[in-house]
């Protein structure tokens, strides 16, 4: 058995250095078993070639953006009309030979049944055409080699971690990127920079041990290196270009996918998270009675406040002082004219009106009119005609009930008052002859 990315050489070599990895395909075997079939057809594809010498060169397709180039590796563009080989400065000659091999033999990949083929195009970095860049998306930012500075040798990468009690630092051959290991610390070579790859759960004994073996590393290369080449930390999930430039394929959302998580440690956050809720729903429950009964104690003070103010409400008004008399003499008493006998007042109805009742009252010595927006014991709050509302008291109340029943009694009370005027008397008069003054 054979996992993609770990091909030993004697396996690529079968190809002679057209190995061609396509993105995709049927939804069974081992890792995507449960995913659904996938296939790439609409004529377009890039290939990452990597290798260090013809035997065991290989292209892998990667995401068609211009951030899967880099300057270090050679690269195939498949278009509907094209096969482009495209090389980076850095790319050895391995590379570029194989990139021209694999676009040669993809040419006819995807093409219609007597198509004519696509046409093989060499490119190197800096010669290409704005076509090039529209079929990736547009042109953008990848992984550049800075001018004058040296090209990276053939990277290596190295697991380093102390699970077993010591130390222990071990190449990995044919790496890619689910080789790295989120509880440990990788170092990655690449001659010109040593990387130190520290993932999450990583512990400070493997952190300070790799960057101990990265600097003995450096010391001790015979490979003509600079010694004071750097030594660059990289976190897990905020890889830059120039580290994941090295690998064949990368998933920008693998190191959060890949996150180990603690079942026992969810269920006890999702626990915690129900007890918090339920003592807050505890804490609302015990607190609702108490804010009703600080509600009722304002309107009842709200009640008392507005029946003992100056403007209180009372069932008639005070009588009217008399002026006093300042001359001395008896004070004579005015001509009283006759009148007739008022209707006799309605008495206060029995019962406390409920709230939205049509209310007749009094206020003030004066008949009313309002709706009862408001009770609290036997103090109402009545809100007028035009909304302006004022408490009064349930022993003032003449009359309650519906619209329509308030209406009848108000026609009730205007018919016994006419009633009772078609009794009164009238004023006697005196003729005075024409010509008598």
């Amino acid at each position: 058995r054979v996992v993609q990315g770990k091909e030993p050489l004697h396996f690529r070599s079968l190809f002679k250095g057209a190995m061609v990895v396509h993105a995709g395909g049927k939804a069974s075997g081992f890792k995507n078993v449960a995913a659904a079939n996938s296939y790439d057809e609409d004529g377009i594809a890039l290939f990452h070639v990597r290798g260090t010498r013809p035997e065991d060169v290989c292209a892998v397709q990667v995401a068609e953006t211009c951030a899967s180039l880099n300057s270090m590796d050679s690269f195939v563009l498949l278009t509907p009309g094209d096969c482009i080989a495209w090389s980076g400065k850095g790319a050895n000659e391995a590379e570029v030979a194989s990139a021209r091999k694999v676009a040669e033999a993809l040419q006819g990949h995807n093409q219609p049944v007597g198509g004519f083929g696509r046409e093989v195009v060499v490119l190197a970095e800096g010669s290409e055409p704005p076509e090039f860049w529209a079929v990736l998306g547009g042109k953008g930012e990848y992984a550049k080699q800075p001018k004058g500075e040296p090209f990276p040798s053939d990277p290596r990468l190295f697991h380093c971690t102390d699970r077993f009690g010591t130390f222990e630092v071990e190449e990995v051959a044919l790496f890619e990127q689910s080789d790295l290991l989120d509880d440990d610390v990788m170092m990655l070579d690449v001659g010109t920079a040593v990387y130190l790859w520290i993932g999450h759960e990583a512990n400070e004994k493997e952190k300070a041990g790799a960057m101990d073996v990265a600097k003995k590393f450096i010391a001790q290369a015979d490979d003509g290196r600079d010694k004071d080449v750097p030594i660059v930390q990289v976190y897990s999930g905020s890889e830059p270009l120039m580290f994941t430039q090295f690998f064949p394929v990368w998933d920008y959302d693998l190191a959060e996918k890949s996150l180990y998580v603690d079942p026992a440690e969810e269920l006890d956050k999702a626990k915690a998270a129900e007890a918090q809720q339920r003592r807050k729903e505890q804490e609302r429950a015990a607190q609702s009675p108490v804010i009703e009964r600080r509600r009722s104690s304002i309107e009842q003070l709200e009640a008392d406040l507005a029946l003992k103010s100056p403007g209180g409400l009372v069932g008639s008004p005070p009588p009217s002082p008399t002026p006093a008399n300042t001359s001395g003499a008896a004070a004579a008493s005015p001509p009283v004219s006759p009148t007739p006998p008022a209707a006799p007042a309605a008495a206060p109805v029995e019962g406390v009106p409920s709230v939205g009742d049509q209310l007749l009252y009094t206020l003030d010595g004066a008949a009313r009119e309002g709706r009862l927006v408001k009770r609290v014991g036997l103090r109402l709050r009545v809100a007028n005609e035009e909304g302006k509302e004022t408490w009064t008291e349930a022993k003032f109340v003449t009359f309650h009930g519906s619209a329509a029943e308030v209406a009848q009694e108000k026609e009730r009370q205007a018919a016994a008052s006419d009633g009772a005027g078609l009794g009164k008397s009238r004023e006697p008069t005196l003729e005075v002859p024409g010509n008598a003054t």
